[in-house]
Formats: C-alpha cells, structure tokens, sequence
C-alpha cells in the first residue's frame, strides 16, 4: 500500500500554481523614478497638441475682454454727447415752443 500523505504533499495547491506572479520591479522603478516616465518627447508631443487650442483659447478670451472694454469706454464717451445733445433739443424745442406763441 502506498502512504496517501507523501502523495498529496507532492501536489500543488491550485492557489500555488496559478498565483500572479508580483511584478514589483516595474513598480519599485516607478516609483522611484522622479520623471514619472515623462520624456522630452512626451513634452513635446503634448505640448504640439495643445498649444493650437490653448493659443485660441487666450486669442478669444483677449478679444472679447478688448470688445468689452471697447464698449464699455464708447458708452461712457457717447453718453456725454447725448447727454449734451438732448440738452440741444430741449432747448431749440422750448425756442420753437416760444416763437409759436408769439
């Protein structure tokens, strides 16, 4: 009779066979590592895929501020001439008003 308990010490666990292997070199690397795997190529490559948009975005962004600001300004300088201008009218309707009655 053979001895079942050499037999089943001879065979591996299911767990021990299929068991992930640990891949902490890559990690440890990784981690250590200070750039975080950013090359001048990466930086490169990123920045020719954003800068278009980025410079657009800011080309907007000074347009609509200069539009304001243009605005802005023509109202306050085109406010002082309505107002002189409507005290204009009165006037010459208040003139023509008299010269009616007389």
């Amino acid at each position: 009779m053979t001895d079942n308990s050499s037999l089943d010490s001879k065979i591996p666990v299911l767990t021990e066979v299929y068991q992930p292997k640990a891949k902490a070199e890559p990690q440890a690397n990784r981690q250590t590592d200070p750039t975080l795997g950013i090359t001048p190529e990466l930086i490169a490559r990123v920045t020719s895929h954003v800068r278009p948009r980025l410079e657009a975005e800011i080309t907007q962004a000074v347009l609509e501020n200069l539009r304001d600001t243009l605005k802005k300004d023509l109202i306050q300088d085109l406010q002082a001439e309505v107002g002189k201008t409507k005290l204009t009218i009165e006037a010459d309707v208040s003139d023509f008003v008299d010269k009616t009655k007389a």
